[in-house]
């Protein structure tokens, strides 16, 4: 895999995890606010969507390690690493915001 493709499947990564997370909320990310969910309901959402969001990004990291043309070198730039670590900061901090108005 080229660093083109590998760095557009990370976004591509990143794109889906960050819907999955930011829906567990129990409010669409590109929708109406009359579809928000109520309490419970909410919190019964978070988990699916969470587990979800979770699964892509397991999956996803796997395949950025894994997806190498046979005799390629791993070579990742300091600034690479710090955008996926910049980037899992960012679903980590979604996914926690999206927790706490589940809970409250």
């Amino acid at each position: 895999m080229s660093p083109v493709q590998r760095r557009f499947l990370a976004l591509s990564i990143f794109a889906l995890s960050f819907i999955f997370y930011y829906e567990a909320r129990g409010a669409r990310l590109l929708g109406s606010a009359a579809e928000e969910l109520d309490g419970v309901s909410r919190y019964a959402h978070f988990w699916p969507s969470f587990a979800m969001g979770t699964f892509v990004l397991v999956l996803g990291a796997i395949l950025l390690v894994v997806l190498r043309r046979p005799g390629q070198k791993r070579r990742w730039t300091a600034l690479e690493l710090l955008a996926y670590a910049l980037g899992l900061g960012i679903l980590l901090g979604t996914a926690y915001v999206s927790w706490l108005s589940c809970r409250m």
